[in-house]
């Protein structure tokens, strides 16, 4: 797991960032420092789109903060399942523990039965990348 200090410093200073696949995606680039994990810069873009966000930032690579023009600041868990189970919200919380929302970012696979219940018990809501503009 990257922490959003060792990620900061990265993209401050054109460094690519990530796991072993990013390795490989930025070594197929004119330009390593501009390589970018699509399944953390889509979501990220996406939301620093929205109107109603004021900044975004990482405490992790699978967790975002998110600044709302309300002042609240919210933590958003990046999931990347291709269908997004209940016991996926469960592991979510183990892994990066407390976060208010978590986001399918997968474009493809469904929500399934169950997960709203689910993240509803660990007291955070749930959203595909398509639909966030509901946050």
């Amino acid at each position: 797991m990257w922490w959003a200090d060792a990620i900061e410093f990265c993209e401050a200073n054109a460094i690519a960032w990530g796991r072993y696949v990013m390795l490989l995606r930025a070594s197929g680039a004119d330009f390593l420092g501009e390589s970018r994990n699509p399944q953390i810069q889509f979501p990220r873009r996406a939301l620093l789109q929205h109107t109603r966000v004021k900044q975004v930032g990482f405490i992790n690579d699978q967790l975002l903060t998110v600044r709302h023009d309300t002042g609240k600041v919210l933590r958003i868990a990046l999931v990347y399942n291709y269908d997004l189970a209940p016991e996926d919200m469960r592991n979510a919380r183990e892994r990066l523990g407390e976060f208010d929302l978590i986001l399918k970012n997968n474009p493809n696979g469904s929500i399934l039965d169950g997960v709203t219940e689910a993240a509803e018990s660990i007291g955070a809501e749930v959203y595909e990348y398509q639909v966030c503009s509901g946050i």
